[in-house]
């Protein structure tokens, strides 16, 4: 009759119904996890961008020098991002890599305020490098002064 062809049809929906409700789940599944998989990792030296595929099918790796790195910007696209404090992290280099991008990283200004905290602190250590070799060499080129044979340095302070 027709109400068990209703009831069966009502069943054979509510199992594809079923069906794309898991896959759906499962390619959410998917996009979380792939999106928890990339990290971004900034060190003492260097910025790095970590992008793995789920179940270790793949992996790209993209880094530049903190020096190289000229402008650190932020954003959060939209309310619902700034309610939960998400947002992006724009970092743009100098270097083929072109811009750093950090999609969705929690609280967006702490990483961009560490992020020039970074570059500040890796700028100093080069200056304080710079001027720790710069003092190093200062006594060999003393010695190096030293060695001049007296007859140039005659000539030097006596010309003819």
């Amino acid at each position: 009759t027709w109400v068990e062809a209703l009831h069966t049809a009502f069943l054979a929906i509510d199992a594809v119904l079923a069906l794309v409700g898991l896959i759906d789940l499962a390619w959410m599944a998917w996009i979380i996890i792939d999106w928890r998989n990339d990290t971004y990792e900034v060190s003492d030296v260097e910025i790095s961008h970590v992008d793995r595929v789920p179940l270790g099918i793949s992996e790209d790796r993209m880094s530049a020098g903190l020096r190289s790195i000229q402008n650190v910007s932020m954003s959060i696209p939209s309310p619902l991002h700034w309610l939960f404090n998400y947002g992006n992290v724009v970092c743009q280099t100098a270097a083929e890599t072109g811009a750093f991008i950090f999609y969705a990283v929690p609280d967006p200004r702490a990483v961009a305020q560490e992020i020039l905290k970074r570059m500040d602190n890796h700028r100093k250590q080069e200056e304080r490098d710079a001027a720790r070799k710069r003092s190093q060499e200062l006594p060999d080129w003393f010695e190096m002064y030293n060695r001049i044979e007296p007859e140039v340095l005659e000539e030097r302070q006596h010309p003819p």
